[in-house]
């Protein structure tokens, strides 16, 4: 995981806002006098903190959603810890509070740096090379800082697994695959489990043939009109589980697996 913060959220913003910067300020230098006129320390003050500001709507919507999918281990902080609470802000008021850091923490120090090393105004050349290289340091340092930032998240619930009692676990787990279109996670000595899609299910073998007759669970998906037509080939529809719009604002329908344990697929209406 630190590999892939430190090479693809830190190379490659570096090397894009390097590019980035010299084409936008060399367009700037011909066709917009007053950037020349504003000079590198303004630039600068500018960059410091549009670079992070933007990075974050960028950045973090793609690395929280890889979060919540599993993809990326989080970081998982106590309940109100600050780390915690900064997660749980609005995107815009984090973003604005990357953008001033780095106007604090890069752009402050280095226009200090450019007033000591230049104290006259740049040639065109020393002008794009100061701009890419800042905007290269800018965003070679903050981007991996907002990708591990969105990793954050506070102690919660990710997502139900149902365990559904079976009374032949070998064909139960024949009977998902092939008929119901699970993939097999893993098996052990009487449990297993099974997933398609986002929905993970463990099979847990007993003798008792009254119990998963009172066992179910409710599943939403997406596409139920798609789903239903696949498992009515697949002769799965319990006798009272046919496709239909339900009053509480769900069209749905039901399957049985070989043991009786019911499992309901539905999607909002609207």
């Amino acid at each position: 995981m630190t590999r892939v913060l430190a090479l693809w959220y830190g190379l490659f913003p570096a090397l894009f806002n390097l590019v980035f910067a010299g084409l936008l300020g060399f367009w700037a230098w011909r066709g917009a006098p007053f950037v020349a006129r504003a000079g590198a320390v303004s630039d600068t003050l500018w960059a410091s903190f549009l670079i992070p500001f933007i990075a974050w709507f960028a950045i973090a919507p793609g690395v929280e959603f890889w979060v919540r999918l599993g993809d990326f281990p989080p970081r998982v902080s106590p309940a109100k810890s600050p780390a915690a609470r900064f997660a749980l802000l609005p995107g815009w008021v984090r973003a604005l509070s990357f953008g001033c850091a780095g106007l604090a923490l890069v752009g402050a120090p280095a226009c200090l740096a450019l007033a000591r090393l230049a104290p006259e105004a740049l040639s065109l050349p020393a002008f794009l090379g100061w701009k890419m290289g800042f905007a290269a340091l800018v965003s070679g340092l903050l981007v991996p800082a907002i990708a591990w930032v969105s990793l954050t998240c506070e102690p919660g619930m990710a997502k139900a697994v149902p365990r559904f009692p079976v009374l032949d676990l070998p064909a139960s787990l024949d009977f998902y695959e092939k008929r119901l279109g699970f993939k097999k996670l893993f098996e052990l000595e009487g449990y297993a489990g099974v997933g398609r899609a986002d929905l993970e299910l463990h099979l847990f073998a007993m003798t008792d043939p009254n119990l998963p007759k009172w066992t179910s669970c409710r599943v939403n998906v997406r596409g139920v009109d798609e789903l239903y037509a696949e498992y009515l080939r697949a002769g799965v529809i319990h006798p009272n589980g046919a496709l239909a719009n339900q009053p509480w604002g769900f069209r749905e329908f039901t399957v049985l697996d070989l043991s009786g344990n019911a499992i309901v697929f539905g999607q909002r209406l609207g």
